[in-house]
């Protein structure tokens, strides 16, 4: 499908309805409606489509409410740029992406992962937070001010955070300065271990760490981002490294999951 140029296709829109003081839920919906904006703009249709596959894909048992709630207003988010754009080409709406069709994989994933655990309470659920997302991407779309920016200046704070984690992290030979830069109980439980055994295998890694080189920070669902860099090492050589960091009582640390 041809990709329109949405600054061309679509007038600006003035009355835009947007959080002036966004809570974190506000900040999660905003992301989605820039995400399913960006990928439209980067791939189209296919795009969005694959957008809204590798955020479902990436969640389990384990991810949390607000996981969840991201992947689901991602799906509605696409729903609101394929009607604007496919309205304003004048084609017809892509399957995938029919109201009908968004609505009823919502339902799926919010009763599959127990977000909500009434039917009754479902719709109530979808109805509210796709007000907010209609919002929200045409406020991505027309580049307003508002939402949009303070979604982007947020989420560029948050990255360099993140990334400075990363770098204390991976520099640091200390034990107790790990154990604060990272979800030190569930990582001893995931790797089988203790706090000496585990402390020593870092140490030893980091002892080799000469630099460290950020590469990119991708925001992830749920106040997590992955953060991927090249490290080298002393006496020589590289090695590029990926970990995953949780937002926790306002501090980036590596997250065990």
């Amino acid at each position: 499908m041809k990709r329109l140029a949405f600054a061309l296709a679509i007038p600006l829109i003035s009355n835009i309805v947007y959080a002036q003081d966004p809570s974190d839920q506000d900040i999660r919906l905003m992301a989605a409606a820039q995400k399913a904006v960006e990928s439209y703009r980067s791939a189209g249709i296919t795009g969005m489509g694959q957008a809204v596959d590798d955020c479902e894909s990436g969640l389990s048992r384990a991810s949390g409410e607000e996981d969840v709630e991201y992947c689901v207003a991602l799906n509605l988010a696409s729903m609101h740029v394929d009607a604007i754009a496919t309205k304003a080409a004048n084609i017809p709406r892509d399957n995938r992406f029919k109201d009908e069709m968004v609505v009823a994989q919502s339902e799926e994933v919010l009763k599959f992962f127990r977000v909500v655990s009434q039917s009754d309470a479902l719709m109530p659920y979808i109805n509210e937070r796709n007000a907010k997302v209609h919002s929200y991407v045409l406020a991505a779309i027309n580049g307003h001010p508002g939402a949009a920016d303070q979604a982007a200046a947020s989420g560029d704070d948050e990255s360099a955070a993140a990334a400075k984690a990363f770098t204390d992290f991976w520099t640091s030979t200390d034990c107790d300065e790990l154990q604060e830069l990272s979800e030190w109980p569930q990582l001893v439980e995931q790797f089988r271990t203790n706090d000496e055994q585990l402390c020593n295998t870092f140490v030893q890694m980091h002892q080799r760490v000469q630099k460290v080189d950020i590469i990119g920070v991708q925001p992830l669902p749920g106040n997590r981002v992955r953060v991927k860099a090249s490290l080298a090492l002393i006496p020589q050589g590289s090695m590029n490294q990926e970990d995953t960091f949780a937002l926790v009582d306002g501090k980036w640390v590596l997250s065990a999951r």
